[in-house]
C-alpha cells in the first residue's frame, strides 16, 4: 500500500518483516513428537488446563488444498461458505476455490503493476463482500470481487500514512472503514503500540479511536545492525475484527477486550482466568528438540531465561462463539478453547500439529494444515 517514496518501510525494516514472519511460519510447520500417554510426557500446562474442561462435542472434516499453493497465509471463507479463498505469501497470489479444494479462480502474482504484489500481507473480506488485500511494501489495498466464480479486479489504491506508522489492516464495516496501524520509532527503539483509527476513502487515518500496547521487543545483533523484533515468547497482542466489534487479547493475561466500532465503547468482555504459564523443561526440550537451540542462541535464549511462557496464540470471535488458541510446545497437537457465547460454557478441542492460519465462520473454525511431507490441506471443525 503507498504514494510517496519517503513512506516506504527501510530495507533492514523489510528484513526484520520478513525474517520474523519466516520464523513464524516455520513454528507452525513443526513436526509431531511420538510423545506417550504418561502424565510426565505432557506439557503440564496443558495437561492441567485440560483436566478442569470437557472436550468440546465437534466434527472435523479435511479439504486437501492443491499443489498449487505453497504458503498459504490467510484464509476466508465466502457465498455462504461454499467457497474459499486462500492467499499464498510465497507467490504473491489469491486462490479462489470450491468446497472441494477444487482452483475456480487464480489473482495476483509478483511485480509493481495493478493487481501484483511485492509483499501481500493482509486478506480481508469487507461487509460488502468484497476482498480487500494488503500490500505491506507497495502500501496500497487490491479490492476484488467475484463475479461469475472468478475474480473480478476492482481497484488498486495507494494511500499515505505518517512515518512513525505501520498499517496492519483495514476493516471495511458497515460503520465506516477502519485500520489498524503500529506506531513506532522503526526497529532502532524497543517502544512501540498498536492503534486503531477510522480511515477516509483513500484508507488514510483521520481519527484515532483505540490505542493499547504493542509486541514486547527485544534487542538483537542483526547483521552487524542492534535492532528490536518482536519475539515468540515475549508479550503480544492478537486481534480480531466481525462486524462492528473489534476484539483484542494480550497473549499473557488473557483478558478479552471488546471495542465497539459503532459506539466507541471499549470493554473488558471476560475474564478468562487461565493461570500463569511458568516455564517448564517439557516446553523447552520440546523447542531444542526441533529447532536446536544452538543454531541461534542469541534467539532462544530470550527463551530459556523466560520465567513465564505466553498463552494465547490467537483469537477469533463472532456473535456465537469466542475461540482462543492455546500456545502449544513445538510439535504438540495445538489445543483450542472454545466459548460457547449463549451457554456462557468453555470447552476444548485439538487441531494436529501444524496448525496455522485460520477464520471462524457460522459456527465452525477453518484452519490450514500442513502435514510433515509439507502438504497443506484445510481442516473444517464444526461446533455440534
Amino acid at each position: 500500500m503507498n504514494k510517496k517514496e519517503t513512506n516506504r518501510n527501510t530495507p533492514t525494516q523489510i528484513v526484520i518483516y520478513v525474517g520474523v514472519s519466516f520464523l513464524f511460519l516455520l513454528l507452525l510447520s513443526s513436526c509431531s513428537f511420538d510423545h506417550s500417554s504418561d502424565k510426565e510426557h505432557i506439557d503440564p500446562y496443558i495437561y492441567s488446563l485440560l483436566d478442569s474442561l470437557a472436550q468440546s462435542n465437534v466434527a472435523q472434516t479435511t479439504i486437501t488444498l492443491p499443489d498449487d499453493i505453497v504458503q498459504p497465509n490467510a484464509v476466508e471463507l465466502i457465498n455462504n461458505g461454499n467457497n474459499i479463498i486462500v492467499s499464498d505469501f510465497a507467490k504473491n497470489q489469491l486462490f479462489y476455490l470450491n468446497s472441494d479444494g477444487e482452483i475456480l479462480s487464480v489473482a495476483g502474482g509478483s511485480g509493481r503493476g495493478p493487481g501484483e504484489y511485492e509483499l501481500l500481507t493482509r486478506l480481508t473480506l469487507g461487509n460488502d463482500h468484497r476482498i480487500y488485500v494488503h500490500d505491506g511494501i507497495l502500501r496500497r489495498i487490491t479490492v476484488y470481487e467475484i463475479a461469475d466464480s472468478e475474480f473480478r479486479l476492482l481497484d488498486t489504491q495507494s494511500y499515505e500514512t505518517p512515518d512513525i506508522l505501520t498499517l496492519y489492516e483495514v476493516y471495511i464495516t458497515k460503520d465506516g472503514t477502519f485500520g489498524l496501524y503500529n506506531e513506532s520509532g522503526g526497529f532502532e527503539k524497543p517502544e512501540n503500540r498498536n492503534l486503531l483509527y477510522r480511515l477516509d476513502e483513500n484508507y488514510s487515518p483521520v481519527e484515532q479511536i483505540l490505542a493499547f500496547p504493542g509486541d514486547e521487543r527485544y534487542g538483537m545483533d542483526v547483521g552487524g545492525f542492534w535492532m528490536y523484533a518482536p519475539h515468540d515468547y515475549t508479550n503480544e497482542y492478537q486481534w480480531i475484527q466481525d462486524e462492528h466489534m473489534f476484539y483484542y487479547v494480550n497473549n499473557y493475561d488473557a483478558l478479552i477486550r471488546m471495542y465497539d466500532l459503532k459506539t466507541d465503547e471499549n470493554t473488558v468482555l471476560i475474564e478468562t482466568n487461565l493461570p500463569e504459564r511458568p516455564n517448564n523443561e517439557y516446553f523447552l526440550t520440546a523447542a531444542d528438540s526441533l529447532f536446536h537451540f544452538d543454531s541461534d542462541k542469541d534467539y532462544w535464549k530470550v527463551l530459556e531465561n523466560h520465567e513465564f511462557l505466553p498463552v494465547i496464540s490467537g483469537v477469533w470471535a463472532d456473535s456465537s462463539n469466542i475461540v482462543l488458541g492455546i500456545v502449544a510446545a513445538p510439535g504438540d497437537e495445538a489445543v483450542m478453547l472454545l466459548l460457547d457465547r449463549v451457554k456462557s460454557e468453555w470447552s476444548y478441542f485439538k487441531l494436529p500439529p501444524g496448525s496455522g492460519f485460520a477464520t471462524l465462520y457460522e459456527n465452525a473454525f477453518y484452519s490450514i494444515i500442513m502435514d510433515e511431507e509439507g502438504k497443506h490441506y484445510l481442516m473444517k471443525t464444526t461446533f455440534q
